[in-house]
């Protein structure tokens, strides 16, 4: 019962560790046995809490963390020792902000399948970090749907191809996009399933039409 709560996460490594997270804490397993999960201390709480273990070095471990309230991001964190030491590579408080101010809503982290150093964040905007070139921005919510550089706001998963490292998909509020080339190009994946929420639908009154409107959530005014 040490995790009884609300848990956002659960990741586990290649060498079978598992990371998981409860009421914002983070918890560590060398391999999920019941009472063998110890909270890690080097990472804080102040909000929600998403983790991501490399692939290809288990040893490897990141922590994206939220402010508590709506304070965008708190910290982004590596270790290279299973959190028994950390570096903040993420600073949080300043400009650099891709979780804005859903980060108890919208907050995923993941690590190159063939990198252990270079990772995703993500939550309103799409950012990589590689130790050379730091952190950039590719994809923004506010571009031109119809931009390679465009991924839909509010990111939850970021998920990569087994068969295919430079391959990912991004879960967002509005659909699936993909990348190909790991994070140089973006594009939507939207089609042929039927998720879409809507709040409102409205059929036509003519006789014999069969024209409809709806009204959806994070994507727009729909008229079949």
């Amino acid at each position: 019962n040490q995790l009884a709560g609300l848990s956002t996460t659960v990741k586990v490594g290649s060498d079978h560790t598992v990371l998981c997270t409860s009421n914002n804490f983070l918890y560590m397993s060398p391999n999920g046995n019941d009472s063998s999960f110890v909270r890690v201390s080097n990472i804080p709480a102040p909000g929600r809490v998403e983790v991501a273990i490399a692939p290809s070095d288990p040893n490897t471990m990141y922590a994206c963390v939220g402010g508590s309230s709506v304070n965008g991001l708190y910290n982004v964190y590596q270790s290279h020792d299973k959190f028994q030491n950390v570096t903040i590579i993420g600073p949080g408080g300043g400009t650099f902000n891709p979780l804005g101010t859903q980060q108890s809503y919208a907050n995923t982290i993941a690590v190159a399948p063939n990198n252990p150093n270079k990772i995703f964040v993500a939550g309103l905007d799409v950012y990589s970090w590689t130790p050379g070139n730091d952190w950039n921005r590719i994809a923004d919510w506010n571009f031109n749907p119809l931009s390679f550089l465009y991924v839909h706001a509010d990111q939850h998963t970021i998920v990569f191809n087994p068969q295919n490292a430079n391959d990912f998909f991004i879960g967002t509020d509005g659909g699936v996009f993909e990348s190909q080339d790991q994070g140089a190009t973006f594009s939507a994946m939207n089609r042929n399933y039927n998720v879409t929420q809507f709040y409102a639908v409205a059929p036509t009154t003519v006789q014999g039409s069969s024209n409809t409107i709806g009204g959806a959530q994070d994507n727009g005014s729909m008229y079949l």
